[in-house]
């Protein structure tokens, strides 16, 4: 039988600090009751899973047994789950089923581990034999619905593994469950997510969808003095967002960057954002404001229910560098996989705390650059107090104390997110001929059960109630720690002093994992530990070496790279190895009849959406070997050159389809345009 420590040596994986223990106590293999394995964001649930298996896979008795893994609704998320199991290697056999077909072939092959969205098994549950082992991503927002619970009512699985960062929901039925938790901070501690900057930001209007009338989503009269002043008014908060964004001096308001061709020159060195929107008008009305600044209108993407139904600009945009900003709906908030993702801008005007969670989530995960990684909450002016005391409930959920005990709606005893309570009814009769709102009251920091001297946030001192998006107090992570443990700021001259104590790479590992966790966040790990005796780092001789290459099947540098382990291509070149292996190339990472049968299967489509849309799994598998340019090669450019699209070129494109659906189908980025030009019906006119 494999073991944790045998598969970690194997394929040169990094050893997580909780797995030790999940997998050395056997917690979920033991559980008598479906086990819920919380933790936030870079905690490796996917990995976890996966090693999960691999180990139970390597027990004889359970070759024929069948998991089920339930991925999350949207495709992304599927893709996500098919593309660690591609470079994990597994030894189990695994099937990624996108609809009734493949789901029959997958059970009559006899395919050991399956994969597939929930609605792809809403009608399709019954084909299901007996499952032993039942799987479910982002499980609190699906387990407790009714296609979850007949899916395992069917397939009565001997257990449950149940994954989640925000673990609220299955809290309040604590009964029910079995638990471990891997709260944010324990991930900060140890290296795995970032610093980020937290910053609740107040505007002069109030962003809701009852703010806004029209298609355009135009902000009501009564917000301004007219039509005119309020589309201004819009259109200069969003300059103001986007100044903010793009911003080097901090907080500062940059008065001196005012003006179109000002603004327009900081666009290229923009990181990448997501704006999340409380409705679709909103969105639009984002989408339509920023898609017309100078410089930035080939660099927006907008992805919602409507206009993207199989979230392809989505996917756009996470491949695509030229795209810097998504403004999106709902979409992405869950399990969204983005490590280069600086930037969150949360319109959504959400009390729910799991959601704010989710959001923040997005820009956990470590990045390669350096750059300061911000979650903006967006407030209105009269709540801006409220949402810092919100903010501050928000990230006390990051340590385990509140981490492990919040069901949803318990934070001190108060209700949670419903803290704005309404004054008690006068009694008599109400005046109706003059009635008004009630004034409500918004709870405080004692009554949301959370300590008075915890102080997470700084006030900002450039803060104006004026201002259409002004910063009213930040903090980071590395403050929040320091609040929560009364620990000083880790700086580079503390943790150099602390790693010349250690010989031993090893017993600083072990000993200090604070310090090495903020070295590691901040890029300066490797310096302060150059004196150290690397006995792991060193360990791996060029046999050791080619031992995992061999038994990995790893023959190309795309293979190297994409090998889930300790550095693998870093060790190639300490080896003077890496030149021995070959770019990626037909007949070299992949089979010639593999390779035959994508290139034809590519040769059916004219451009690589059509390719993505009707043969996923073949154009998925192109993309993860690296030869999808070269059976792509016939294909239209799926890069058009700046200010290519004009009402002659979109008329001339939208008459080769028949349907408004086959043209945003078959030409998103096109159909986007003309919908954004308000010529889509008349250049759709012959259809």
């Amino acid at each position: 039988m494999k073991t944790y420590k045998s598969i970690v040596k194997k394929k040169l994986l990094k050893e997580i600090f909780y797995q030790i223990e999940f997998f050395g106590k056997k917690l979920w293999m033991k559980a008598k009751k479906p086990f819920v394995l919380a933790a936030g964001t870079s905690a490796g649930k996917t990995l976890t899973s996966l090693i999960q298996l691999e180990i139970f896979y390597s027990i004889p008795e359970n070759v024929k047994k069948i998991t089920l893994i339930i991925s999350s609704s949207k495709t992304v998320l599927r893709d996500n789950f098919a593309i660690a199991l591609e470079q994990f290697n597994p030894s189990f056999s695994y099937y990624v089923v996108t609809n009734k077909k493949e789901l029959q072939e997958a059970i009559k092959d006899g395919y050991q581990v399956i994969v597939c969205l929930p609605q792809t098994l809403n009608s399709n549950y019954k084909l299901f034999p007996k499952v032993t082992n039942f799987i479910l991503d982002e499980a609190h927002q699906w387990y407790f619905k009714p296609t979850i619970q007949k899916i395992i009512k069917h397939t009565k699985p001997t257990r449950q593994l149940l994954l989640t960062g925000t673990p609220s929901r299955f809290i309040a039925k604590g009964d029910d469950f079995e638990f471990y938790f891997v709260p944010v901070m324990d991930l900060y501690d140890n290296g795995l997510v970032s610093n980020i900057k937290v910053e609740v930001v107040s505007s002069a209007y109030d962003f809701k969808q009852t703010d806004y009338k029209g298609t355009y989503g135009v902000l009501k009269n009564n917000k301004t003095n007219s039509p005119t002043k309020s589309k201004e008014s819009f259109k200069i908060m969003c300059d103001e967002v986007i100044l903010k964004l793009r911003s080097r001096l901090g907080n500062k308001y940059l008065a001196n960057l005012r003006g179109a061709n000002k603004i327009s020159a900081l666009f290229n060195d923009l990181k990448k954002t997501i704006i999340f929107c409380h409705s679709l008008k909103q969105a639009n009305a984002f989408y339509k404001e920023l898609s017309s600044m100078k410089g930035l209108n080939d660099m927006v993407l907008l992805s919602h229910s409507e206009n993207d139904k199989k979230s392809e600009l989505f996917e756009e945009f996470r491949t695509n560098s030229q795209y810097k900003v998504l403004v999106a709906v709902d979409r992405g908030k869950l399990g969204y996989n983005l490590p280069d993702l600086f930037n969150v801008v949360d319109f959504t005007m959400t009390q729910s705390l799991d959601m704010i969670l989710q959001m923040m989530g997005r820009i956990l995960r470590l990045s390669n650059e350096d750059n300061q990684k911000i979650y903006f909450k967006v407030a209105t002016k009269n709540t801006a107090g409220y949402f810092v005391d919100l903010m501050t409930a928000a990230l006390c959920l990051f340590k385990m104390e509140w981490y492990s005990k919040f069901n949803g709606k318990n934070m001190g005893g108060i209700l949670i997110p419903k803290v704005k309570t309404t004054r008690p009814k006068t009694k008599g009769k109400s005046n109706t001929t003059n009635k008004k709102k009630q004034t409500q009251r918004i709870a405080t920091l004692e009554e949301l059960g959370i300590p008075l001297d915890l102080n997470l946030f700084n006030q900002s001192i450039l803060y104006s109630q004026g201002d259409k998006f002004s910063t009213v107090a930040w903090t980071t992570l590395d403050e929040v720690r320091k609040e929560f443990f009364g620990i000083t700021h880790w700086t580079y001259e503390k943790c150099k002093a602390i790693a010349l104590k250690y010989e031993k790479y090893s017993e600083f590992y072990k000993n200090e994992a604070s310090c090495l966790g903020h070295a590691t966040a901040n890029g300066f790990l490797d310096e302060i530990t150059s004196h150290m005796i690397k006995v792991n780092n060193s360990a791996t001789t060029l046999k050791e070496f080619n031992e995992i290459v061999k038994e990995n099947n790893l023959i190309t540098k795309l293979d190297i790279r994409s090998f889930k382990g300790k550095n693998l291509r870093k060790i190639a070149q300490r080896l003077n190895v890496w030149d021995n292996f070959p770019n990626a190339k037909r007949g070299v990472d992949i089979s010639k009849e593999d390779y035959d049968e994508i290139k034809n299967e590519a040769l059916k489509f004219k451009t690589r959406n059509e390719f993505k849309i009707n043969s996923r799994n073949l154009y998925q598998k192109a993309r993860i070997k690296g030869i999808i340019d070269e059976v792509c090669s016939h294909m239209k450019s799926p890069i058009n050159p700046p200010n290519f699209w004009n009402i002659k070129t979109l008329k001339q494109t939208a008459s080769s389809f028949s349907s408004k659906k086959e043209f945003r189908e078959g030409a998103p980025g096109a159909y986007q345009k003309a919908w954004k030009l308000g010529i889509l019906d008349k250049i759709c006119s012959h259809m």
